[in-house]
């Protein structure tokens, strides 16, 4: 990780390479891998890329900037491996996505069929002050 801040802490979005140095992008191919890694799935290229709706040579480009900013790491014909650093930029998102779902459905009596869409937009934009206010409200 980046900084003087603890192994177990996730990033932020206001700390030197927090969630918000991340584009949207970056952030999804993270979430991704993330998905593919917690269903045991094996997390090719190519898994990236029907998991993302994306071209092949595309998420080959996507993986090579995640391995350059020491987010993953991957080989030729090997899986694609987030470090603890991306793994930990990928829970942080996942605890994100779903404060966000929670809120929604919850608070603002969202159908859960829509909540994913809405907090899939919302979660590249707020802070993560208001996440964690989000996060108390709920308890």
């Amino acid at each position: 990780m980046t900084g003087d801040r603890p192994r177990d802490e996730a990033p932020s979005a206001t700390t030197p390479g927090g969630l918000g140095d991340l584009t949207p992008t970056v952030q999804a191919y993270l979430m991704a891998a993330h998905h593919l890694e917690a269903a045991g799935q094996s997390v090719t290229p190519g898994a990236l890329a029907d998991r993302l709706g994306a071209s092949p040579s595309s998420v080959t480009e996507g993986v090579r900037k995640l391995a350059a900013m020491g987010l993953a790491r991957h080989r030729p014909y090997a899986p694609v491996e987030l470090t603890d650093a991306g793994r930990s930029f990928a829970v942080a998102m996942v605890r994100r996505h779903r404060i966000l779902e929670t809120f929604l459905a919850r608070c603002l009596d969202y159908p859960w069929d829509e909540v994913h869409a809405e907090a899939d937009a919302l979660e590249h934009v707020v802070s993560d002050r208001f996440v964690d206010a989000l996060d108390g409200f709920l308890d």
